[in-house]
């Protein structure tokens, strides 16, 4: 019985040492942004389709360059209701200068690859389409893993709506995605949703081949960021900090779609 005290006490005195060295804080962000972009698409074979995109993003009230996406997309149409596919996207992200880099300003590198299952069905001048997105995402900066999950795993779900209005070359739309992080550290305490996204656009086709995409999303992010203070040994954890970052963003966009046939 005495056995089974003291190791209850120390239990106990664990996790209050764990709770204390576990500091918590809380930020918000908002911003208004811009986003341009191209898409081109070349159908190559019975339903095997290959595109190429591109998209720059601007933050601070569209003053300051964000980032660079460079994607490649292999599809391929199972039937009328189903389509699957494959991309890898090269990201150049431009971060603010941090305690680590002397509070330069640094070029961030990252590897993506995603993996696509969409359904949709159409009533009428409707068109529903339903994307699940498994994505892995590979860091280049060599980061701390209790820190920075590196590859990151997340699940992305998209549900989108599409009206073909008659006798015209508009298409307006809206969209939700949620994603979801699969393998967050230890000390985020669990995965948790890491965006929200709405959208409303509209696709204006200007001939059979060509087509421009305007839309307005908000966005919302949050983020567990963890900063862990080690002791001089750089092994034993003196405290671990997590700031709890929401940002909430309003983002006007357009992207050109070429179709080659």
């Amino acid at each position: 019985m005495k056995k089974v005290l003291l190791i209850t006490g120390i239990s106990l005195l664990s996790v209050t040492t764990i709770a204390q060295t576990r500091i918590e804080s809380d930020t918000t962000q908002t911003d208004m942004t811009t986003r341009i972009g191209f898409e081109i698409n070349r159908d190559l074979y019975r339903g095997l389709s290959l595109s190429w995109e591109e998209e720059a993003r601007f933050k601070n009230l569209s003053t300051e360059f964000d980032r660079l996406y460079s994607t490649l997309n292999l599809g391929y149409r199972v039937n009328d209701y189903f389509k699957v596919g494959a991309g890898y996207t090269l990201a150049l992200i431009w971060h603010d200068g941090k305690k680590k880099t002397n509070y330069e300003k640094y070029l961030d590198v990252r590897h993506r690859i995603n993996l696509d299952f969409i359904g949709n069905y159409r009533v009428g001048a409707w068109k529903f389409t339903l994307r699940e997105r498994p994505v892995v995402t590979i860091r280049t900066d060599d980061p701390d893993l209790l820190e920075k999950a590196n590859p990151q795993w997340s699940l992305r779900s998209k549900l989108m709506a599409e009206y073909s209005i008659f006798g015209k070359p508009l298409k307006p739309y809206a969209a939700c995605e949620l994603s979801n992080t699969l393998n967050a550290p230890d000390y985020a305490n669990g995965n948790y949703i890491n965006r929200i996204r709405t959208n409303l656009g509209i696709k204006w086709r200007l001939d059979s081949r060509s087509s421009v995409d305007f839309y307005y999303r908000f966005d919302v992010g949050t983020n567990r960021d963890i900063n862990i203070d080690y002791k001089k040994d750089d092994v034993t954890i003196k405290a671990v900090y997590v700031t709890n970052e929401r940002d909430y963003t309003h983002i006007l966009g357009v992207v050109y779609m070429f179709d080659w046939k």
